[in-house]
């Protein structure tokens, strides 16, 4: 792995990088649903983060990208215009509406929103960090499994290759 990278490569990766990992979260549940086809999937939040999930989903062949849902009601319309996708004016209908769902919110609605969609059988990719207790996560894990659907956390910084090549000089 070439941990040497140019500027703009380095400005770039982390996006690639999150590209790559919607199109890993996709196949998985290709896998575990053991069907070939787009999955519906919708994104929760739309802000600076959610902007970047809803532009790389909109991208992946695999991924149907289904609509958006967001409390600024001005942002989910410019981006889901941006992206040629719906907004949601209720979550609950994203929800029901889709296969998967990404959620990018503030951390402090992680364990809220998730549950709501584990509890509808929905398979969820959440932002670091997953909740804000242990408690929370631990019910989330718990649901997940109750469900049978797949929980997925976003730690795409791990692979960063600056964040790697520091990790083994800090280990040495």
């Amino acid at each position: 792995m070439n941990l040497y990278l140019k500027s703009r490569q380095f400005i770039f990766f982390p996006i690639n990088l999150s590209h790559s990992v919607s199109l890993c979260f996709v196949n998985e549940i290709q896998n575990k649903m053991n069907r070939v086809g787009r999955i519906k999937i919708g994104v929760i939040g739309v802000g600076h983060l959610g902007n970047h999930h809803v532009k790389h989903l909109s991208d992946i062949p695999e991924a149907n990208l289904i609509g958006i849902f967001d409390t600024d009601r001005e942002k989910s319309n410019s981006i889901s215009k941006k992206y040629n996708t719906e907004t949601f004016d209720d979550l609950n209908t994203l929800i029901q509406s889709c296969e998967a769902l990404s959620v990018v919110t503030p951390t402090q609605y992680h364990a809220e929103i998730a549950e709501q969609c584990l509890r509808s059988k929905k398979h969820v990719f959440i932002e670091k960090p997953i909740t804000s207790t242990l408690p929370e996560a631990d019910n989330l894990l718990g649901l997940a499994e109750e469900s049978g659907a797949i929980i997925q956390v976003g730690h795409i910084e791990r692979l960063n290759p600056a964040l790697l090549a520091l990790k083994s000089h800090i280990l040495k």
